[in-house]
């Protein structure tokens, strides 16, 4: 093994870019000689060990303030250190896990959405305690919608057109009160499951003519719309 590397060497055999060696050394983390020669820096046998113990800690994210202490650290403060890093890691993975139970989430309203389109009109009772009307100025509203879009809702009640804005929720002492299913339970009212689209810039634009056709040819009478927000989607017809 030769005495000494050039950070080209260097960079090519440990597999790390030129640029990540120059930021440790600017940092403290590495202590390198130069040639008498040339001036150039030069990574020597004791540089390469160190960059390699460096190289494994940063692979498992250990910080470059502690990094820069690495040589000098004691037993006890590694361990502490480590001990440190595993509950970071553990929030972490706990934060994936709570990402990844969303996105399968949003991929079972995909689902939904086709399957409504499949068989519409399917009996089915709304998954909500109440709606109430939509507080824009609400930041727990907010908060609660960023996070969970499924809250967001609309409701069109009986003969009317006018399309509300609402916001699903289990607590029916929030007010004003729009819908509310144990009324709709005590009037015997029936619903059935179907897509309602509507434009995000013009809620005049939407399909519900084309379900008030259908009800019509089946005799039924269309009575409140009660609707979750499933998907924002661009499908061309």
């Amino acid at each position: 093994m030769q005495g000494s590397f050039t950070i080209g060497e260097l960079s090519k055999i440990l597999g790390i870019e030129k640029s990540t060696l120059r930021y440790w050394d600017q940092n403290g983390l590495i202590s390198l000689g130069r040639n008498s020669d040339n001036n150039y820096r030069e990574y020597s046998k004791k540089s390469v060990i160190e960059i390699s113990d460096i190289a494994f800690y940063r692979s498992i994210n250990m910080p470059i303030k502690k990094l820069k202490n690495l040589n000098v650290m004691k037993t006890n403060e590694l361990e502490s250190t480590l001990e440190e890093m595993e509950e970071n890691l553990a929030k972490e993975i706990e934060a994936l896990e709570t990402k990844k139970r969303t996105v399968q989430w949003r991929q079972e309203h995909i689902k939904e959405y086709y399957a409504l389109l499949e068989a519409p009109y399917q009996r089915s009772e709304p998954d909500m305690t109440c709606m109430v009307q939509f507080d824009f100025h609400n930041k727990n509203v907010w908060s609660q919608c960023l996070y969970n879009p499924y809250c967001y809702s609309i409701y069109i009640g009986d003969q009317e057109s006018r399309v509300q804005n609402a916001f699903a929720t289990e607590d029916s002492k929030k007010q004003p009160l729009l819908w509310l299913r144990e009324e709709s339970r005590a009037r015997k009212e029936e619903y059935v499951a179907c897509i309602v689209r509507f434009a995000s810039n013009d809620y005049a634009n939407n399909n519900l003519d084309e379900h008030r056709v259908y009800f019509s040819e089946m005799g039924w009478i269309m009575g409140q719309i009660v609707g979750r927000y499933l998907l924002t989607a661009f499908d061309e017809e």
